[in-house]
């Protein structure tokens, strides 16, 4: 019968054979533990089989489908875009997103901006009239540029937004309205007469009966319109001038830009009629500009000095003195609007028109506009005083989409690194020391190959997983391209470095190294990937992204490694580990001098302390009792020195003289952990530290600057820091929603645009007065019109009838809107005549016919209109008011769908805020805001607010209740996996989750003192940190419930087996994280390089101290354990020892000769001639072939098998059969040193008596399977003397199998 090859721990080395201790009663433990990890063994003892069996055809068919996921890459899906990556794409956002998109197709802001500041280190200030010529210069030269697209060619007057104006149906006077109204630019020239010089016309305006070309620069409106009004055109009625004239006047039109100051008295140009004409004392800029600038239609275009000069210094009266840029911005169309403005125009005719080719035009046209500003500020005078920075959202998209290509010289180059460094830490930290077999040992150059191969099967794994991504249509990133490859090839280097440690150190095959650590990797790659995956809650594209794909790529990576790496492993060191052709049988066994157990120093043994060899060889062992071959021990005896011999009772574990010398960083470790003030400073150190977490997590503050993810350096950079840092102004809208009854419920929109208005951060009007709202400027001109009705009434112009002559245009519009009635059906009704009001005592629009007034009120007063930037949907209708036109039905309006009202906001007064401070004010009123937005809508006005702050800024107002689901999640998942993989037991649960919150709180304190902006990407990162912890922590735990004994002694054991290599791939990913430094983005060395390589340290040490602590703390259980209660290690005998009769000195010799000559004749061996003193066999047996007369009895034996009851007046004797496996050195003259395991069977009978003076003869006689030859040393204490056997050396010519 063959007997079973069992390890010294079955519960690390065969579950399923270990259970069977439990199931028969003979040990305790826990069965489910054991049985799925039983299980497991089974499957992957499989994989391993076949992997060393077959290498090649593993590495072949495993490649195969490697390959065609990397094939998949092709399809890579790019997602460049800041607004969709950093937005949330789920939730009440979304939503709004989706309506104002739908409803008012605006998707984004598309204007056009400009900022200058003095140069780097420059104390300057930028308001005097050099500064502005110079922008004015710039500016100027940009917005003439021009684009050809679609055989048309594009300028600023095609695609900017233009003021509105009234139409007269005159096609002269629309024309030249259409001319003369410029582009809405605020900049702060419009102060001064140089602001004309933006306005145009390209082309001047020739009018009949004018002497030379008109331009801005030489307008005055009013003016030109009195010269009109008196030539007398017969063509135009008296009425166009009139409403002209109102329209001018409601708008504030008058000279123009004829009446400011020049920014050069001296220029030929500047109007006689400027204040400072001639003047060479330059203009006070400081002054002038205190107040804001005006546009040509002063009433509607006040631009705040907030939005056009920045980092503003103010004395003790509040005057502006210092101001550190200015800041232009030109208003374009939307894509959608583009697109409606020339769809079916004559200009168009031949291209299909479509709102993407409008946004293309748009793109072309601002891509230009920033190449001029480039070129432009290369100007040598220029550069070396002022910065002139642009920024477009289409050239913002367009760098991020450039920074996110893969670059093939930075992708090589960073491989490269990983590969090299890998190499170096494994060869490195990658040998164990004393634990490591110095006749097996590999060859730094092999260990590098090694360690080389290992990295090429992570990186197609992590290409895998790229094309696994790409298959299931996850968007790539910035960070999927430049960070998480890279990142993800340190990460499962843990698995190789496992694998290769165990199959180097411990000499084990591939079978044997996936058993015992298969199913602890799979575990902890499925829990680290948990971790990982959990970010995918957070509702950011980019975050999400990031967590899908970075646990596919560890899962994929991880298992390929699974299940090639073994196979190389085994293909290269079979090869060295060939026997010779010739072996030579040389086996002696000497005195056994030192004896070495695990995470044990060695310890000399003398020898006439031969009680104490015999209970370290008990303990160390697992030495079970049983006298029949099924299940005998195995013990390992082999050849360490030439001169003292030493025998290793741990498999896999043999030290030589030389590393005793020298003790490896593992001895130093584990020499630590057992020092007895170990605990006690541990302990003290990590209360510090939790303390010094907790001021660092009160520390954090909500956030993530927008400069962080655009490329350093880059043009829109260097305008989005300025930006930051001048001008912090952010527009938004409050955005009203159909389902609203607007006629009946003014006075909660009132409401409303009151409280907002109140907030602190809201900008006001010079006066300190309420920003225009569409429905208080609606109200005013309805109330003018009012007046106007009620003063002709009272003079008799507008009657019940109609209107006399007389009667002005203003009074002939107010009578046609008091008639109407706001139904369908009888639209007019003079009978309400004088009594209906437009605007009642409470100051409400009268309610039936507000949407015939709105129809009104936005086609006659459509500078207004447009000034409130409401933006209606649908839009009003139209209707235009003529003074001689009876017809009283005017229009009615559809019902509000969608309605802006806008506001600016700031978020200081003063300039050089602090980013973190203006960070907390942003969040502040979007805080505020969006709680009075709930508020009004729970009192029926759905509103919400749109815009940038709100769009990137919202996210972190539920960041802490998502960032505790998601640690929660994948806390709680993680401890059902373990709980349930782990025996159903909470102890080594508790480890692991222990050590993952201790790590997370070190993390987020960290976060918090280094001021790193909190947002959902260091949350993942965190959780990317944690799983490394989670990780190793697993190897651990999962080793430490398979050893038996003391704590300490089953941690130290635990250590070796798998504590080096993860402290190697802790160092590894340290260094990668170095690695993945990019100059190009700022949130890639804080949130990657810096967290990373802080949270790999923080594993390494909480690895290295903290667990310790917490595995001889919390104590898992171990999962098999015998019942003795000196010693649980010691396990009984899976069956029952034979029943030896009682017989004579001769009968007991004959049975004993019969067993030898039995198992001789099997094997066909004749039994060595043994002649050991003391025994009784018949010297004349052997060559007789009969058996022994005779046995003596033994009460002792040198195994803890349980001896018979014996007569105490007889002399008794027992026999052991022990089975060990002994391992011979062969070798010959020309090749290298074979170690070779031999099975060789002792008997060994201890004979004694019970006479006062007792002596104890040990017979030892031995039938081999092999040639051997043996020398053994048995010793006993007590009231017994010692007595010594020996035995001859006996060889044979046959031949030996070599084992791997």
């Amino acid at each position: 019968m063959k007997s079973r090859n069992l390890e010294r721990y079955p519960a690390w080395s065969d579950a399923q054979e270990a259970l069977k201790y439990i199931t028969k009663g003979k040990a305790r433990g826990s069965k489910v533990g054991l049985w799925v990890r039983g299980e497991s063994q089974q499957r992957f003892g499989f994989l391993g089989k076949w992997a060393g069996n077959r290498g090649g055809l593993v590495l072949f068919i495993g490649i195969i489908p490697l390959a065609i996921l990397c094939l998949a890459i092709q399809q890579i899906l790019l997602d460049t875009t800041l607004a969709s990556l950093w937005t949330p794409d789920s939730g009440r956002l979304l939503q709004e997103l989706n309506y104002v998109s739908r409803v008012s197709g605006l998707t984004t802001d598309t204007n056009e901006m400009l900022i200058q500041t003095p140069k780097e280190n420059g104390h300057q200030s930028m308001l005097n009239p050099k500064a502005l010529l110079e922008h004015l210069l710039v500016l100027q030269k940009a917005l003439s540029v021009t684009t050809d697209l679609y055989e048309v060619t594009w300028s600023l007057k095609d695609l900017c937004y233009s003021a509105n104006m009234v139409e007269f149906d005159i096609q002269f006077i629309d024309q030249i309205f259409e001319k003369i109204f410029p582009c809405v630019i605020i900049t702060p020239l419009d102060c001064f007469w140089e602001g004309s010089k933006l306005l145009g016309p390209d082309f001047p305006i020739q009018i009949p009966a004018f002497q030379g070309p008109i331009k801005w620069t030489n307008l005055n409106p009013q003016e030109l319109f009195m010269k009109a009004k008196l030539a007398g055109d017969a063509s135009v009625a008296e009425f166009t001038y009139e409403i002209l004239d109102g329209f001018m006047k409601r708008a504030g039109i008058g000279s123009g830009y004829q009446e400011k100051p020049c920014l050069n008295p001296q220029d030929p140009e500047c109007p006689a009629t400027a204040p400072n004409k001639g003047s060479r004392t330059p203009p006070d800029v400081a002054s002038i500009m205190a107040q804001g600038c005006f546009g040509f239609a002063p009433r509607f275009m006040h631009w705040a000095p907030d939005l056009i000069i920045g980092g503003t210094v103010h004395n003790k009266s509040g005057q502006v003195i210092k101001a550190g840029g200015l800041m232009s911005t030109v208003q374009l169309m939307s894509s959608s609007e583009l697109f409606e403005f020339f769809d079916k125009t004559w200009r168009l005719h031949h291209v299909e028109w479509t709102e993407p080719k409008a946004q293309a035009v748009l793109t072309a046209w601002q891509t230009r506009f920033a190449l001029e500003v480039s070129q432009l500020t290369m100007d040598e005078d220029r550069s070396q005083q002022f910065n002139f920075y642009s920024f477009t959202p289409a050239g913002l998209d367009s760098v991020v989409e450039s920074a996110s290509q893969f670059s093939w010289s930075w992708g090589i180059a960073r491989v490269v690194a990983v590969v090299i460094t890998s190499a170096i830490v494994g060869v490195a930290l990658g040998s164990s020391g004393g634990n490591e077999d110095p006749d097996a040992k590999v060859p730094w150059k092999v260990r590098m190959g090694l360690v080389f191969g290992g990295s090429m099967v992570a990186l197609l794994g992590t290409a895998a997983g790229g094309g696994a991504a790409c298959f299931l249509k996850i968007p790539f990133n910035v960070v999927s391209v430049q960070v998480l490859p890279y990142l993800t090839m340190a990460m499962v280097s843990q698995v190789f470095y496992i694998l290769l440690y165990s199959q180097i150190n411990s000499n084990s095959d591939a079978k044997s190294t996936l058993k015992k650590h298969g199913w602890s990797l799979m575990l902890g790659v499925v829990s680290s990937a948990v971790f990982i995956a959990a970010g995918a809650l957070f509702p950011i594209p980019a975050v999400r992204s990031l967590a899908l794909q970075g646990a596919i790529f560890v899962t994929i990576g991880s298992f390929a490694l699974l299940l090639l790496y073994p196979a190389v492993c085994q293909m290269v060191l079979k090869r060295r580990k060939a026997p010779s052709p010739t072996i030579r049988n040389e086996v002696s066994m000497k005195t056994m001098n030192n004896i070495k157990g695990p995470g044990i120093p060695l310890v000399h043994v003398d020898k006439k302390s031969s009680e104490m060899s015999k209970e370290y060889f008990m303990k160390n062992n697992n030495v079970t009792m049983n006298n029949t071959s099924a299940n005998n021990t195995k013990l390992n005896f082999e050849k360490f020195n030439e001169d003292p011999a030493m025998v290793d009772l741990e498999a896999g574990n043999q030290d030589s003289c030389e590393t005793c010398a020298v003790k490896s960083w593992v001895d130093l470790y584990l020499l630590l952990i057992n020092w007895k003030w170990f605990t006690g400073i541990v302990l003290l150190m990590y209360i510090s530290v939790v303390i010094a977490a907790g001021v660092g997590i009160s520390k954090l503050r909500l956030g993530l600057p927008i400069t962080d993810v655009v490329p350093s350096h880059s043009a829109e950079w260097e305008f989005l820091t300025a930006q930051g840092k001048l001008f912090p102004v952010y527009h938004m809208k409050a955005v009203t929603k159909a389902n609203f009854d607007y006629p009946s419920k003014q006075k909660l929109l009132h409401k409303f645009h009151e409280t907002m208005s109140g907030l602190p951060w809201v900008i006001r009007d010079d006066n300190g007065g309420l920003p225009p709202m569409w429905l208080s400027l609606f109200r005013s001109w309805l109330l003018r019109l009012q007046e106007v009705f009620d003063q002709e009434w009272k003079l008799g112009y507008l009657h019940k009838d109609g209107w006399k002559e007389g009667a002005s245009a203003d009074g002939i519009l107010s009578f046609k809107l008091a008639v109407q009635t706001g139904h369908m059906d009888h639209p007019v009704d003079v009978t309400q005549l004088p009594n209906t009001r437009l605007v009642n005592g409470d100051g409400e629009i009268n309610p039936r016919a507000f949407y015939v007034y709105l129809t009104a009120w936005a086609w006659n007063d459509p500078l207004a209109y447009g000034s409130t930037a409401a933006n209606m949907k649908p839009e009003p209708r139209s209707w235009v008011h003529n003074p001689e036109d009876k017809d009283l039905k005017i229009p009615k309006s559809a019902p509000i769908k969608y309605a802006d009202i806008t506001y600016l906001l700031r978020t200081s007064q003063e300039g050089d805020l602090p980013e973190q401070h203006q960070e907390s004010q942003i969040l502040a009123f979007v805080a505020e805001i969006r709680r009075i937005c709930e508020t009004f809508e729970t009192r029926g006005l759905p509103v919400f607010p749109w815009g940038i702050p709100f769009r990137f800024y919202e996210q972190y107002l539920n960041l802490p209740m998502n960032s505790g689901i998601v640690l929660g999640l994948a806390a709680g998942m993680t401890c059902v996996i373990l709980f349930f993989s782990l025996g159903f037991s909470l102890r080594p649960v508790a480890v692991v989750v222990t050590i993952s919150l201790v790590t997370m709180s070190q993390i987020a304190g960290t976060v918090g003192w280094l001021g790193v902006g909190l947002n959902a990407l260091p949350v993942e990162i965190s959780l990317l940190g944690v799983s490394f912890i989670v990780f190793i922590s697993i190897q651990i735990v999962v080793a430490f419930c398979c050893i038996p004994g003391t704590v300490l002694d089953r941690y130290a054991v635990s250590f070796n087996l798998v504590g080096p290599p993860c402290v190697q791939s802790l160092v590894l990913i340290t260094l990668t994280a170095l690695i993945l430094y990019s100059p190009d983005f700022t949130f890639i060395f804080t949130h990657f390089t810096l967290l990373i390589a802080i949270s790999s340290l923080f594993s390494l040490v909480n690895f290295l101290l903290l667990l310790p602590v917490l595995m001889t703390t919390i104590q898992p259980q171990c999962w098999l354990v015998g019942f003795s209660k000196i010693d649980p290690t010691l396990l009984a005998p899976l069956t029952p020892s034979p029943v030896v009769k009682r017989k004579s000195s001769k009968s007991s010799s004959g049975r004993s000769s019969s067993r030898s000559g039995g198992r001789s004749s099997r094997n066909n061996y004749p039994p060595p001639p043994y002649n050991l003193r003391g025994s009784n066999f018949n010297k004349g047996s052997y060559h007789s072939g009969r058996a022994p007369t005779s046995r003596t009895p033994s009460e002792h034996s040198l195994s803890t098998i349980t001896e018979e009851p014996t007569s105490c007046a007889t002399r008794r004797s027992t026999e052991v059969i022990v089975q060990p496996q002994v391992v011979v050195e062969t070798f010959d003259r020309e090749s290298s040193a074979t170690k070779v395991s031999l099975n060789a069977k002792f008997k060994v009978e201890v004979h004694s008596s019970v006479h006062s003076n007792p002596h104890t003869c040990v017979n030892t006689s031995t039938n081999m399977s092999e040639n051997s030859g043996t020398s053994g040393s048995t010793s006993s204490s007590g009231s017994f003397t010692s007595s010594s056997a020996s035995s001859s050396t006996s060889s044979y010519n046959d031949k030996i199998p070599a084992e791997d």
